[in-house]
């Protein structure tokens, strides 16, 4: 397993693990303590590079995992970037009769959008690899 696997699985595991902290933090109404477990996901997600540092005198990043990092990073943006606009279009229906969108809905959207790159990324990164992708071909 290179570099770039084992970030997407730490990612995968501290994003899974903070929505299902976050949920069951909703469910018995400690709202408060939810912003400190996303500060820490955020935390967690941002050094993780810094985690699975690169050995020196080893080539850990070639031609092939350039592309399929490219690719990943392309994909997350699409489906991210998917997912801002049906939000934001969703908001615009439901909240069109009350003449503004609440803040908490606002800061949801931020949230989303993040763990959604952050998810999306992991998981593409992970099946190219899994998949055997060169260069587009199988």
């Amino acid at each position: 397993m290179n570099r770039q696997q084992k970030i997407a699985w730490f990612n995968l595991v501290v994003m899974v693990a903070g929505a299902v902290l976050a949920m069951v933090m909703a469910a018995i109404g400690v709202i408060k303590f939810a912003v400190v477990i996303l500060l820490g996901i955020g935390c967690l997600v941002g050094i993780s590079p810094v985690l699975f540092w690169r050995k020196r005198g080893k080539i850990n990043f070639d031609e092939r995992d350039e592309l399929i990092y490219a690719r990943g990073t392309l994909m997350a943006s699409v489906i991210t970037c998917s997912y801002f606009a049906v939000m934001c279009i969703m908001a615009f229906i439901f909240f069109r009769s009350k003449g503004s969108v609440p803040v908490y809905e606002l800061i949801a959207l931020v949230v989303g959008a993040f763990f959604c790159f952050v998810t999306s990324k992991s998981l593409i990164t992970l099946l190219a690899y899994r998949m055997g992708v060169k260069d587009g071909k199988k």
